[in-house]
């Protein structure tokens, strides 16, 4: 995996914000209120798709660590990571 490519999953990240975003809409501001089970839905397809987010996210820096020679502070942190 390529660096850029990580910027990609990290903006793919931010988008959790516009689905929070559109629960508030459904919440305060859509005519037909939701019920008690539309409103769990949505959450746990939010809290779903969030952990899919990070843990693909994750997989992608550990796959630049992994491909890519990286200081920090003077330490290759390539070679272990564990070392920050």
């Amino acid at each position: 995996m390529k660096l850029h490519e990580l910027e990609d999953l990290i903006m793919a990240a931010w988008i959790t914000k516009e689905d929070i975003d559109s629960i508030l809409w459904v919440l305060m501001d859509r005519e037909k209120q939701p019920d008690e089970d539309e409103l769990a839905n949505l959450l746990i397809g939010l809290h779903t798709l969030h952990d899919a987010r990070m843990t693909k996210l994750f997989h992608g820096y550990d796959q630049v660590i992994k491909t890519n020679k990286i200081t920090y502070k003077g330490y290759d942190i390539s070679k272990n990571p564990s070392t920050l």
